[in-house]
């Protein structure tokens, strides 16, 4: 593990530390995965016992996406694989947002191609996600257990909430 790492780790720790709220931890998170793997945007979602509705909890960008808005889960496949198996989704071009997300439209006009859903899982079950947005082929060489790491120290913050 490198130097610059460990550091980071020790930075999102104390954050979650000193954390008063959700909120918190949330941009600690941010923060975090903003510095060691980069994004343009990043949210923060639960999703109803269904798994057909999304409600955002955290946003880096709330006057595009703001928290407390709820969306259809639109791709019965991306469930089962993010909500129900609790596997990430990477997308890597705007085709691939189109066949999952029912506002990929608005994605794509702020030159977002690239995603990342990281589920947050707590004893068995999902849940929420970690989601960063970038661009087109942003993540082709991601480091995915990097992601998973960081994005679960947002699970005792959805316990919690």
């Amino acid at each position: 593990m490198s130097d610059g790492l460990i550091e980071e780790l020790g930075v999102l720790e104390r954050a979650c530390f000193h954390a008063r709220r959700a909120s918190d931890v949330f941009r600690a998170v941010d923060s975090a995965l903003q510095r060691l793997v980069g994004h343009r945007l990043l949210t923060v979602l639960v999703y109803d016992d269904a798994g057909a509705l999304a409600t955002r909890l955290y946003s880096s960008d709330p006057a595009t996406y703001p928290e407390g808005a709820t969306d259809p889960v639109a791709s019965p496949a991306w469930a089962d694989q993010v909500l129900h198996w609790g596997l990430p989704f990477v997308g890597h071009r705007a085709e691939e947002l189109a066949s999952v997300f029912a506002h990929h439209e608005r994605l794509i006009l702020l030159g977002l191609g690239s995603v990342v859903n990281m589920p947050l899982r707590w004893q068995g079950q999902v849940l929420g996600s970690v989601n960063m947005l970038d661009a087109q082929g942003r993540y082709a060489h991601l480091d995915i257990d990097l992601v998973r790491i960081i994005a679960h120290t947002a699970v005792p913050a959805l316990l919690a909430g």
